[in-house]
This record gives C-alpha cells, structure tokens and sequence, in this order.
C-alpha cells in the first residue's frame, strides 16, 4: 500500500510518502484472519515491508530523506516469484515494467505526482555542464526522456527537461535498466534544500537534534501529565 501525506505552510512543509507490502500466505489461517482485519494489519508496524520513502526530517530546511535500499533486485526477483511462480524477466514483462505496475497498483502511476496529493518530491535537473555533455554524445531524447527512437536535441537547452525524479531513479536502478540519462542521477544535498542558508544549523541545530529535543519535550509533557 501507498501512503502519503503533506502539508504546506509559509516556510515549512510537512510531507511523508512510502510504499510497502506484505506477501499472504494463503495456506497459513492466521495469516488470512489478520489480513482481513485491515485495522490490526495499519496498526502493526512489522507487518508491512518497506519498498521505499522519502520525508522531511526537518520541516523548515525540506531536505529529502530517501530510503530506498530494500528496492533491490532481490525484492524484485521475491516479489515476481511470488506473483508469477518464476522469477525470470521473460515472463510477462520484464523487471522495469513489472516496478512500473506495482507502483500503479498502489496508485502511483507518475514517479514524480501523486494522484492523491501530487508532488513526491525530489527531482534531479541536469546542470548546464551535464546538458552539455547530452549534447556532445548527441542522446536521443522524446518529451524530456531517454528515447533510442527519439532525436538528439539541436541545442544544450533541448536537454533542460530531462530531469529525473528520485523515484524514477530507483525503479531503473532496482530493474538494472538505468539509461544514459537516469544514470547520472544526483542524490538531494543539504545544500540545496529550500530552506538552506550559511549558518543554518548553527541557529537550528541538525535534524537529529531537533527530533531528539522533540522527543525529549514529548517527555516531559507525558510525564507532567501523570504527576498531575
């Protein structure tokens, strides 16, 4: 199942969106009970495997922390085995698209929108150096896309569009289908954050220590609480 959830203030924003699931075994009859309870199965963290997530951790910086280290090849030959009874590319559709309708099937049918609440966040643009290079290797693209039926763009700014979301990244990687345009992929800096300044963390401390604070107030509320 997809979650997802955000909030835009003036200069924070909540937001929080991951993907997991759970394989049923059909012969097993505790399983089927508490899969049909839907309200044990989204209370119970263990339950639910990770695919991938992406949060804020700090809400005024709006840094992206992405996870999505169990979006392997290995989960996606467990997962295919399981649906299809073989884990090999040829059957059916191979591993790229095989991710793509997964994702579809828990709604997300845009690697960079979401139908429930639209942006997903991060999204690589290629730097001016970069677009440059597409141009010297003369990279057939359609629609800001790595296309081999496409042409090559006239100019450095044909290549402008070809921007890759963090999403998309990891589908191609997790599928080894990454093309010459997805693999020079840029993870999210600090640095370029929205809310980033010189002298940041100085004045707000890391996300660390905001979390650890917050937890520690959270504390003191619950135990000021049960002392009255």
């Amino acid at each position: 199942f997809h979650g997802y959830h955000r909030r835009v203030r003036y200069s924070s924003m909540e937001f929080k969106t991951y993907w997991k699931y759970h394989l049923v075994d059909f012969e097993d009859v505790d399983t089927i009970a508490k899969k049909l309870d839907l309200d044990s199965c989204f209370k119970d963290e263990g339950y639910y495997e990770s695919l991938c997530s992406n949060y804020f951790e700090d809400e005024e910086l709006r840094m992206d922390i992405i996870d999505a280290k169990n979006l392997t090849i290995k989960t996606v030959r467990k997962l295919r085995r399981f649906l299809y009874g073989t884990n090999r590319i040829g059957v059916i559709c191979d591993h790229h698209d095989f991710l793509r309708l997964l994702f579809a099937s828990m709604g997300t049918i845009d690697t960079g929108c979401d139908p429930k609440g639209g942006w997903l966040g991060y999204e690589w643009v290629p730097d001016r150096e970069t677009r440059q290079e597409f141009m010297k290797e003369q990279i057939p693209i359609f629609r800001g896309k790595f296309d081999p039926e496409g042409d090559p763009g006239e100019s450095e700014g044909d290549y402008y569009e070809c921007s890759v979301t963090w999403l998309a990244y990891h589908i191609a990687k997790a599928a080894d289908d990454l093309d010459p345009i997805t693999v020079r992929y840029k993870p999210p800096r600090k640095e370029d954050a929205p809310g980033w300044y010189e002298g940041y963390e100085e004045e707000h401390g890391s996300g660390a220590d905001q979390a650890a604070l917050f937890e520690m107030y959270s504390n003191l509320l619950r135990h000021g609480q049960r002392q009255g």
